[in-house]
């Protein structure tokens, strides 16, 4: 069944930067309650819970029929699934939820259903099609597992091998856990460091992969190393690039040679100038209180192995097979079976109960229930999303693409709707709207936005501004520079040659005026500041604060 037929650093409008910035290159969320301690949800995994009527999404819903049967042994046929599913998508696209997205399903080695719906561009007459190439986001983690996985079969490097053997002079905080860490501790999120961290020194800061790798170790442990899950983008760049020393090749190469091109996916790259060269792709959007605006794609090739793969449904299809099969274009197996195995076999556990047991494994969420293992990842690429997930008791997987991001409660959504009318009867209620009520919130809580009111009667007038010009250094972030510009302040961070706009509020607190959060200056005796705290960049163990050093 088939339906289809001069690149920026970083978005340079003030908004979008805040919008970037607050997102933190945010591909996945991690596990967080939903007003009740006994329910759990996060964007990777699925939950029986959830769809039960104890979870308080669906209290007061009653319905005749539950959407999951207890002890069901055996799938509906799934040619009556894709036809109750095709409908569904009907449904979707009156919906206008987003410009324009891909779905594919695979079954087997065959890939059963694809389906595009909208444009690449608003505006513009060209549709979605197969061929159409988006950024993935933190889809690229599985395909860095793979990669890694290949280099384990073929004995260049061991999951437990530690990676400073591969990327010398890498360290952390916590010094034992950087120097014990291994791959297998990399690619399962239980380093230590708090969630996400890393992704401030790519967006606003600017740091290629080097130096990013390098101030990681001046930022605090979460929790004891390999004690608890901790998402993380900058342990994923880690171990990609000590595959890529290991390998002797750099990490895009390293990526295409090993999984591109043995799968077929000729349209996939984990360079960012073949995606914004692509005559096929899809531009980026945001909704912006139901309007779509058009925001330039970001460069992640700072992170390419933790976000920075872009593809096309066709090619995500192929992808899906391997990982349905484990074999490549011509039938051949691509890993042995046992590290193939390895790659779906829980590492870290998430959460468990009687019923279920939610985790990571080598790049995929893994959630095993009582009616069957799921493995599924989710992708945000701030602008774009991407969601795929495997079903290996039935051999299918499904692929969703979409151009608007940030959160990907849609590609979700459409995931675990198929599930559901394949395995189950209908959903009793809208997925989409359950999942953007219970995790959109979550995004805030990666980085907690503390916005100042409107400036207060009677506030203070600053000083002259000159008197907070300046340069400033912190061990974890590096150096930030104060600028007077006409009657405010330009904040200027790291690499990032486009600035943050400061206007007075109160004293020696300014307004950063794309996040309307606070940044306060501290000033000595002789008029002069000698610190600073940037309140949107204090927060979840990072500290704002800055020491002025000229």
């Amino acid at each position: 069944m088939v339906h289809c037929a001069p690149r920026p650093f970083m978005p340079k409008e003030p908004l979008l930067i805040s919008l970037t910035l607050c997102m933190l290159i945010c591909q996945s969320v991690v596990a967080f309650p939903v007003h009740d301690p006994a329910c759990v949800v996060h964007s990777g995994s699925y939950f029986s819970d959830f769809f039960s009527a104890e979870h308080p999404l669906f209290r007061g819903i009653h319905t005749s029929v539950s959407p999951v049967v207890k002890g069901k042994g055996d799938s509906r046929p799934l040619e009556v699934g894709l036809a109750e599913f095709d409908e569904y998508l009907d449904g979707i696209g009156r919906r206008n939820l987003t410009p324009g997205m891909g779905i594919a399903i695979v079954h087997g080695n065959d890939t059963v259903y694809t389906r595009c719906l909208g444009v690449k561009r608003i505006g513009y007459p060209d549709p979605i099609d197969e061929d159409t190439v988006f950024q993935i986001g933190s889809n690229s983690k599985p395909i860095t597992a793979a990669v890694i996985a290949r280099l384990v079969d073929r004995g260049v490097i061991d999951w437990d091998d530690r990676v400073v053997d591969y990327y010398p002079g890498f360290t952390l905080h916590d010094t034992y856990a950087g120097e014990h860490l291994t791959f297998r501790d990399a690619l399962s999120h239980r380093s230590g460091l708090p969630s996400h961290a890393g992704g401030e020194l790519m967006v606003p800061f600017g740091y290629e992969a080097p130096e990013i790798l390098y101030r990681i170790r001046f930022l605090e442990p979460a929790t004891e190393f390999r004690t608890r899950f901790e998402y993380q983008n900058v342990m994923y760049l880690l171990a990609g690039e000590a595959a890529a020393r290991a390998a002797g090749k750099d990490w895009p190469e390293l990526a295409a040679e090993e999984i591109f091109i043995p799968l077929g996916m000729h349209s996939t790259s984990a360079r960012f100038e073949d995606f914004i060269s692509a005559k096929n792709r899809a531009w980026n959007y945001w909704d912006n209180n139901s309007k779509f605006e058009e925001i330039g794609p970001l460069d992640y090739d700072a992170m390419s192995p933790a976000g920075g793969v872009s593809s096309s449904l066709l090619d995500m299809a192929r992808w899906v097979r391997f990982q349905i099969e484990g074999c490549g274009t011509k039938g051949d197996p691509l890993l042995s079976p046992e590290v193939f195995a390895e790659t779906h076999a829980l590492q870290t556990v998430i959460t468990s109960s009687d019923t279920y047991v939610s985790g990571y494994s080598l790049g995929w969420y893994y959630s095993f229930l009582d009616d069957g293992l799921i493995l599924d990842h989710g992708g945000s690429a701030t602008s774009s999303t991407s969601y795929v997930m495997i079903m290996p008791k039935e051999k299918t997987g499904i692929v969703v693409l979409c151009n608007k991001g940030i959160s990907h409660s849609l590609p979700m959504a459409v995931c675990y709707t198929f599930r559901e009318m394949y395995l189950h009867e209908a959903p009793r209620v809208d997925l989409y709207e359950a999942f953007r009520s219970a995790i959109d919130p979550s995004f805030d809580e990666i980085q907690p936005i503390n916005e100042l009111p409107d400036r207060p009667e009677g506030a203070l007038a600053p000083l002259p501004l000159q008197r907070y010009e300046g340069a400033y250094d912190s061990d974890y972030y590096g150096r930030i520079w104060v600028e007077q510009a006409g009657d405010g302040i330009h904040l200027y961070t790291g690499a990032n040659p486009v600035p943050f706009n400061l206007t007075p509020w109160d004293g020696n607190t300014f307004m950063e005026e794309s996040s309307r959060t606070s940044v306060n200056f501290t000033v000595e005796e002789d008029g002069n500041a000698r610190a600073v705290l940037v309140g949107m960049l204090d927060f979840n163990m990072r500290n704002g604060t800055f020491v002025r050093v000229q």
